[in-house]
């Protein structure tokens, strides 16, 4: 497991005219938050969707990313809502894959980023948000922190589990707990 820190710079958002909600008047402001699940997340303030530029505005959290069998590391995603600021209302959502942007460096380029609307509850179709977006090197998560105890799953590895050690004692379940499984091969 590797630690690093997944932050997005945001520059502005856009939002055509014919796509504000009805709920956001000219003059409200909107937020921008980062989150997985319910635990990690971090939002912006509060910013006129019509300013030019949000200037040093930014929102980061710490991932954990392990790598599969092939050095690769496996996804992670992370999603950036566009929030209306009076109520939490959201407007627009992207996914982030932060195994995606993992690197030593510092940031990826400046882009661009169609967000979607939130089904049922925005009309909001054309957002766009520019941001930089980087997932920086930390370091080598240590054994026994809470995070090195997941358990990658949907590896791609698919050779056979090494059960040396595992002793056959010849012991069998008797028949009625065996019902509905096929009966092993003996070698």
């Amino acid at each position: 497991a590797v630690k690093f820190n997944l932050f997005v710079k945001i520059f502005n958002v856009a939002l055509p005219d014919n796509s504000r909600p009805k709920t956001l008047a000219k003059g409200d402001k909107v937020v921008v938050e980062l989150e997985r699940g319910k635990k990690r997340k971090d939002r912006t303030q509060a910013h006129d969707p019509d300013e030019e530029m949000w200037g040093e505005t930014s929102v980061q959290v710490p991932v954990t990313l392990f790598r599969d069998t092939k050095g690769k590391y496996a996804p992670k995603p992370f999603t950036l809502k566009l929030l209306q600021a009076s109520d939490g209302l959201p407007l627009a959502t992207f996914v982030v894959d932060a195994s995606q942007f993992a690197t030593v460096e510092q940031a990826g380029p400046t882009s661009t980023l169609k967000l979607s609307p939130v089904p049922a509850k925005s009309t909001v179709k054309d957002a766009l948000l520019r941001v930089t977006i980087g997932c920086t090197f930390l370091r080598e998560a240590r054994e026994g922190e809470d995070d090195t105890s997941t358990v990658l799953t949907g590896a791609e590895d698919e050779s056979e589990q090494d059960l040396d050690g595992f002793e056959d004692s010849g012991e069998r379940l008797p028949p009625e707990r065996l019902e509905g499984f096929d009966e092993a091969e003996e070698d």
